[in-house]
């Protein structure tokens, strides 16, 4: 519920209600203690997921979507960083000085590569299909204009590795800064209704 709160888009309906669920839910779910909470949940659950799909980058047979470095690594930092930081794209963390551009940049780069590849498994096979399987990777690397079967499949994958390598270093950053910015939070005592003192 809450990741699903932190994705939520407004598409129809009175705009006021929606924007007044998700301040209300920004303040209880996510204020201060509750985000540090979420977010090691958060990051508990990925280490598990891991284990489950491989915990290596490099592995014969990525799944593209829920394997180390994949789309849900992606999801997860997002998570993080609009739980922590109110953002609501990897932009804001570069306008905000949390991550520099050529870190954004690897991030997107990232991002569009593994969309492109899930988009490609899931046409040939004609249904969702997450598994960069060996003989998927000539027919990937074929219908992304990558090379011929054998070489093609061997640049992807070199491609491949590089950015889901990137994508956990990412995620691991946005993780560890989120949880550093809240041990490192001045301590805040209540002066008065509506007036805080930090430091």
């Amino acid at each position: 519920t809450a990741t699903t709160i932190l994705d939520w888009r407004h598409v129809a309906g009175d705009d006021a209600m929606s924007s007044d669920l998700v301040a209300q839910v920004q303040e209880s779910v996510f204020g201060d203690d509750e985000a540090t909470a979420f977010i090691e949940r958060l990051e508990a659950d990925t280490v598990a997921r891991h284990e489950r799909f491989g915990a290596s980058v490099y592995l014969l047979e990525p799944d593209i979507k829920q394997g180390a470095g994949g789309l849900r690594d992606l999801d997860v930092a997002l998570w993080v960083a609009k739980a922590r930081w109110k953002v609501s794209r990897f932009d804001d963390l570069a306008r905000q000085g949390i991550f520099v551009p050529a870190e954004l940049s690897e991030l997107q780069a990232a991002q569009s590569h593994l969309c492109r590849v899930r988009n490609q498994l899931h046409f040939l096979a004609g249904r969702r299909s997450d598994r960069l399987s060996c003989d998927r990777q000539e027919q990937v690397a074929v219908s992304l204009g990558v090379g011929d079967p054998v070489e093609g499949a061997e640049r992807l994958m070199s491609e491949h590795y590089g950015h889901a390598h990137r994508v956990c270093r990412a995620r691991e950053r946005i993780v560890g800064r989120a949880l550093e910015a809240k041990k490192d939070a001045p301590a805040a005592r209540r002066i008065a209704p509506g007036l805080v003192a930090a430091g």
